[in-house]
């Protein structure tokens, strides 16, 4: 846990003004920003399970069919250790990296049996979690009042064909920082994605009572009627009891007491909010890298970026001197000539190909560095190059 003070005028601008609108600040406008972490942890366990640099990785699971690659069930050890760095994984998913919860309990449902193509995809989990080591939930210290914001969704039978079940999501926060969550497999297969939502919505809606029952023992003063945000107009329509002869009166019995709080105004009101600001969409299936930056800073808008969010290495895990092979001093780039922003293409252009006719007239004894390129008057194409786009260079006159 971390505390930084921080001023206003700072961060106007780049925060979104609903958050800049609840911070308390005082007479200089300073205020303190809290933060929580699992850096220096992650740190060791990805240490310890020998896990290489790669940056870029945006997102934890970008295509849902990777586990699904291969069918080879790993060998021996293999399975145990494949076990093991899933159960420390729901741990960090519990805890604080709530942008995982989703990949790690897809991928735990192949924890039994782990295939290979399971293992494809936690390794990149893992790489993941290198290249965003940093992840912190941040908030603002004694805000002007308390804001909850509840969440609910479903991906029906978005698994298949791992399962037929269905996904729940479900996130819960207060002050724009988020306190629960949930990504959890359906007990049972849903007929349709409305009785699907509407597990989902019983779900959340007893996560966000018990939430409320243990802040009224802290003396947190809580709304009585409970706000879910869904993006299913069905769950909604159900809850009000709009629908006379609603076909679901075959599937749930009225009688029963979860679907009685459902249906008490008393109790829970849904909204019906837009699919892309409904933030526990990223908890019911797999999301972009795009995607996944857009949630996170929907969930937790709190955020001071530092290198390893951008994509940049740092000391401890910079790759060794000795894997880089330092070009010789007859080929190096001239590197203050490409540092100018302000050069136009033109002399780019120049440059590139003095660059490339030197290191071709010294004819090194290399094959892969000859086939690599071909020079054609003022111009240097890749092979391929040449071949795609053969009749373009010939109206081009090159």
């Amino acid at each position: 846990i971390t505390c930084k003070d921080m001023n206003y005028k700072d961060i106007e601008g780049t925060w979104d003004k609903s958050a800049l609108d609840n911070i308390n600040v005082d007479t200089n406008g300073n205020f303190r920003l809290i933060s929580i972490d699992q850096s220096d942890v992650i740190e060791s366990f990805l240490q310890h399970n020998d896990v290489k640099p790669t940056f870029n990785i945006l997102s934890p699971m970008s295509d849902k069919y990777t586990v699904l690659s291969d069918n080879n069930i790993l060998d021996g050890e293999e399975i145990n250790k494949f076990q093991s760095i899933i159960g420390s994984l729901n741990y960090f998913s519990g805890m604080t990296r709530y942008d995982i919860a989703y990949p790690v309990a897809r991928l735990s449902q192949l924890a039994n049996k782990p295939t290979r193509g399971a293992r494809k995809g936690l390794d990149r989990i893992l790489s993941y979690l290198l290249s965003t080591r940093d992840f912190k939930i941040s908030g603002i210290f004694s805000p002007k009042v308390d804001i909850f914001e509840f969440y609910s969704d479903c991906d029906h039978a978005g698994d298949m064909p791992i399962t037929s079940h269905s996904h729940t999501g479900t996130i819960l926060k207060l002050n724009d920082v988020p306190i629960f969550w949930r990504s959890k497999k359906q007990p049972k297969t849903s007929r349709s994605s409305a009785e699907a939502e509407i597990y989902a919505l019983s779900e959340t809606l007893a996560d966000a009572r018990l939430l409320t029952w243990r802040l009224r023992d802290i003396n947190i003063d809580v709304p009585k009627t409970i706000q879910i945000n869904v993006d299913n107009n069905q769950a909604k329509i159900f809850s009000e009891k709009t629908c006379v002869h609603s076909k679901l009166r075959s599937t749930f019995s009225l009688k029963e007491n979860w679907v009685k709080e459902l249906r008490d105004e008393d109790i829970v009101k849904v909204n019906k909010i837009p699919a892309e600001l409904n933030i526990s969409d990223m908890l019911t299936k797999v999301q972009s890298g795009k995607m996944v930056k857009k949630y996170i800073k929907l969930i937790n808008p709190f955020q001071v970026m530092s290198a390893i969010s951008k994509g940049e290495p740092t000391k401890d895990f910079e790759k060794p001197a000795e894997d880089f092979e330092k070009p010789k001093d007859d080929f190096e780039k001239p590197d203050e000539d490409f540092e100018k922003t302000k050069e136009s293409k033109e002399n780019k252009r120049n440059m590139m190909k003095k660059w490339f006719q030197k290191s071709w007239d010294l004819k090194i004894n290399n094959d892969s560095l000859k086939k690599k390129f071909c020079f054609k008057e003022d111009r240097v194409f890749s092979p391929q190059h040449v071949e795609g786009h053969a009749c373009t260079q010939a109206r081009a006159g090159y």
